[in-house]
């Protein structure tokens, strides 16, 4: 019994432990923002859920980063585009194509990865834009990628 009580004490010492990860960036405000053009689209992409973890986002295969309780963006080409987003472990929690069809327009995603719950939303901007201000910016490793499928 005394067995189980340390092993029990050890997993929540594990889980608690990954709390203490903060996202250090800018606040949405004083972040960079993205270079909108009529021949691209920004893509704001959140991770909501339990900040016990990052959660590696991959866009077409590509790891762009491993996004925290915070916020990054992305300027891309009009097109279909494949994201991946790994759970605790590296798991695959959550795979999924998005189309982005309207030049010059703004996407606000935010998707949520944990126990509770897994999906992925588009937010309304004025919905996003309240949301995005309570987190900080993550650089990620690229800003921009081919689309998986080209719209004509």
């Amino acid at each position: 019994m005394r067995f189980i009580f340390f092993l029990f004490l050890f997993y929540l010492f594990l889980g608690l432990s990954g709390c203490a990860y903060f996202v250090r960036g800018p606040s949405f405000d004083e972040a960079p923002k993205p270079k909108l053009t009529t021949e691209n689209i920004a893509v704001y992409f959140s991770r909501g859920g339990m900040l016990a973890f990052r959660s590696p986002l991959h866009i077409n295969g590509k790891h762009a980063l491993d996004l925290g309780n915070g916020f990054t963006w992305f300027e891309l080409r009009p097109g279909i585009y494949n994201f991946q987003i790994n759970g605790a472990g590296g798991v695959e929690a959550l795979k999924f194509d998005k189309k982005f069809e309207i030049p010059g327009k703004v996407y606000y995603l935010n998707c949520n990865v944990s126990g509770l719950g897994t999906g992925c939303d588009e937010l309304e901007e004025k919905t996003a834009l309240k949301y995005f201000k309570s987190k900080k910016y993550m650089q990620p490793s690229f800003k921009t990628i081919e689309p998986k499928i080209e719209l004509e």
